[in-house]
């Protein structure tokens, strides 16, 4: 456990990435096998490339997940998302407290 809520959350997160990310190597090099004993310019062919297309995009997108949630693991380490919201809250405090007072 740490000690930001956020690193728990995507450390679950992260395997299924992976799992992910290994079915689509899986299924893309199940595909070009059987790819390569179809004749040439059949239909069977083409469906099968159609299945490597998508096994590339599954890839693709598991890695780009992976890598933008190893990214927020480290902005949440470095309290990024708590400097970002301070500001914000802590100037509408302070704005409330102004009006407050130019009131009275």
């Amino acid at each position: 456990m740490s000690k930001y809520p956020r690193i728990d959350n995507t450390i679950d997160l992260i395997p299924r990435y992976a799992t992910t990310c290994f079915m689509g190597v899986l299924a893309l090099f199940n595909t070009t096998k059987l790819e390569l004993r179809e004749v040439t310019n059949s239909n069977s062919e083409l469906f099968l490339q159609n299945g490597q297309i998508i096994s590339s995009a599954i890839i693709i997108g598991s890695v780009i997940g992976f890598i933008i949630e190893s990214f927020l693991i480290y902005l949440s380490g470095r309290g990024f998302s708590e400097r970002l919201t301070s500001p914000t809250v802590q100037s509408s405090l302070d704005i409330k407290d102004e009006v407050k007072t130019e009131e009275e």
